[in-house]
């Protein structure tokens, strides 16, 4: 089991009545959904959520990170998220002795692991070598495809925040089996308000961009979401390669997307500069005749994948 909670890019909620959820996904064991109540969404819909009914930590993180998002002066709007629920099946497999304790989720007055309580235990595994250890597809290519399509939505250049993740195993006796690690990060936003009605229309909006997205299985499709996927790594090699793939992407599937004359478009797409000036920054890229990357251009050339991807499937 999975849990990622994500900010939502560029959007805050203005109104005090509870909000459902939309959610705007829910296939092959991954559940996606625009959330702006964190704590009612796994405590209150229908069919809470198995992995937060199990998971201390998850409860925990949830808890603290909705405090966190909640806990300031400006009460005048409040959080929106993004959370996936990934459930993934695996083989039954036996661990090895020296594999799984049980251990004290409290000891000596501290959280043996996030979210530890008094009194309770918990199940923790080690993968060892030549022993046997869960093999978990990594499914990274829906969660990107998922990640495209709010990033497009929103038209948010840059990385998504992810603002919580954990993950167990589950044993057969329903219980959480804690992994080594377990992680959470947050990040300020600069967001423009939501209201109850604008969520509604994210939600529904996300849903039919989606049933196109996922139902679409040509490679260079598929190669475009996952290029559109950016990571927070500020490093400069990182960042030009990212240019690099993501306009190589964007070629490949322009005749896909209905602009076979991409490469030498002299209007503009999105943002603030031409296919034609994008092309020429990626040759300079490529041979290296500037110096560090500009931001902005690779800011502009995703401006321009995701308005090409907006017009196909919709949102």
């Amino acid at each position: 089991m999975r849990t990622h909670v994500y900010a939502f890019p560029r959007g805050h909620l203005i109104e005090d009545a509870p909000i459902p959820p939309q959610i705007f996904y829910s296939q092959d064991g991954v559940t996606a959904a625009v959330v702006s109540d964190l704590i009612g969404y796994f405590e209150k819909v229908p069919g809470e959520s198995r992995h937060y009914s199990i998971d201390v930590s998850l409860r925990s993180g949830v808890h603290d990170l909705w405090k966190r998002s909640t806990d300031r002066t400006d009460t005048s709007s409040s959080p929106v998220f993004v959370v996936i629920e990934e459930y993934a099946g695996v083989a039954p497999t036996s661990l090895s002795e020296g594999q799984c304790y049980l251990i004290d989720e409290w000891r000596d007055g501290q959280a043996m692991l996030e979210g530890g309580r008094e009194g309770e235990k918990a199940l923790l595994a080690f993968p060892t070598l030549g022993d046997p250890w869960p093999e978990v597809e990594a499914g990274r290519h829906t969660l990107n495809v998922v990640l495209a399509a709010v990033k497009v939505e929103q038209n948010a250049t840059g990385h998504l925040r992810e603002l919580y993740s954990c993950s167990c195993f589950v044993s057969d006796k329903e219980e959480a089996v804690y992994p080594l690690t377990l992680s959470m990060s947050a990040m300020a936003q600069v967001t423009t308000p939501l209201t109850r009605g604008d969520l509604e229309k994210k939600g529904r909006a996300l849903e039919a961009m989606l049933e196109g997205m996922m139902s679409d299985s040509d490679p260079v499709a598929m190669e475009l979401f996952d290029a559109l996927i950016i990571d927070k790594n500020q490093d400069d090699g990182y960042l030009r390669l990212s240019y690099l793939r993501l306009w190589q992407a964007m070629e490949d599937a322009r005749r896909h997307v209905g602009q076979s004359g991409l490469l030498n478009e002299r209007t503009i797409i999105a943002g603030k500069r031409t296919p034609v000036e994008l092309k020429k920054y990626r040759n300079e890229i490529a041979h290296w005749h500037t110096g560090r990357i500009d931001q902005s251009f690779l800011a502009d050339l995703q401006y321009t994948a995701m308005e090409l991807l907006r017009r196909k499937y919709g949102g």
